[in-house]
């Protein structure tokens, strides 16, 4: 279900993305820069971006710290700057004001995706739909105090067993199954 959202996300940030960017250029320059790249690589790097997301497991992120994220979602754009801009070059002829144009769309498509993915992953949080079962095994005084951390740091994606639904509880969301939580 998460990783469905994530793909929307990176869909719609694409979109739209797309979309502000041709409307900003039609009034900086008219029929110029936005018709130096075309189409196609618009949607060939868009492509490779949402790939690079999904093969680096930021779709939807669990156990995976802020600055993790962050390190995999400059990587991902930075490789999809890179393949379009081969692409662009190789395949099409595209100029350095293509290049420039393209660039400009990834980076506004990553930043536009931050945020929907964020407030994607608080709603999926919220409705209880976020992150995978996780066993607290801890002294029977520490675990209350563990259990309200994982609370607390819901954006890693271990929800304490007990605050599971039932649904999540019987089918988890990740291969790897209900996650354990040791302390000691």
């Amino acid at each position: 279900m998460a990783v469905a959202v994530f793909a929307l996300c990176d869909g719609s940030a694409l979109l739209s993305a797309h979309a502000v960017l041709t409307r900003f250029l039609q009034f900086v320059a008219p029929g110029e820069a936005v018709s130096a790249v075309p189409v196609g690589l618009f949607a060939f790097s868009g492509i490779v971006l949402a790939g690079l997301h999904a093969s680096l497991r930021l779709w939807p992120g669990y156990l995976l710290h802020p600055e993790e994220r962050f390190r995999r979602g400059t990587l991902a754009v930075v490789g999809a700057v890179a393949t379009a801009g081969m692409g662009g070059l190789l395949l099409s002829g595209t100029d350095a004001t293509g290049l420039a144009v393209m660039a400009a769309f990834l980076v506004l498509a990553a930043l536009v995706g931050a945020a929907l993915s964020e407030l994607s992953a608080r709603a999926l949080n919220r409705i209880g739909l976020w992150g995978m079962p996780s066993e607290v095994i801890a002294d029977p005084e520490l675990r209350p105090e563990v259990e309200r951390a994982l609370r607390m740091n819901w954006r890693y994606g271990l929800v304490p067993a007990s605050d599971a639904l039932p649904s999540h509880r019987r089918r988890p969301t990740s291969r790897i199954g209900t996650a354990a939580v040791c302390t000691g």
